[in-house]
């Protein structure tokens, strides 16, 4: 008996890049790693035409997105919150309304 493979659909999925923020990078383990492999992945959903969602915490306090990650977002401006948990923020009920 083989398992399906689900297969993702680009109507029904998006790219949420959560607080990669300036002043948060020396506190996350190989933080170099981590803006290269979110630039790359904005890049591919900007190729599948697929909605991307950037999240800064506190952006007065925390400083903005990582200026390497920015410079790939294009159009895309970080939506700022004061909930550390985006999935607990308007951001997510936002995108799934489709108003993002």
């Amino acid at each position: 008996m083989s398992i399906p493979i689900p297969r993702l659909r680009r109507e029904e999925t998006a790219l949420f890049v959560v607080d990669v923020q300036q002043r948060l990078l020396p506190a996350m383990f190989e933080a170099e790693r981590i803006v290269r492999g979110c630039s790359l992945l904005v890049r591919a959903a900007r190729l599948f035409e697929m909605p991307v969602v950037v999240t800064e915490q506190s952006p007065e306090k925390l400083g903005a997105t990582n200026e390497s990650l920015a410079a790939v977002l294009g159009d895309y401006a970080p939506v700022s919150k004061t909930v550390f948990s985006a999935c607990a923020d308007q951001t997510l009920q936002q995108l799934r309304a489709g108003k993002r």
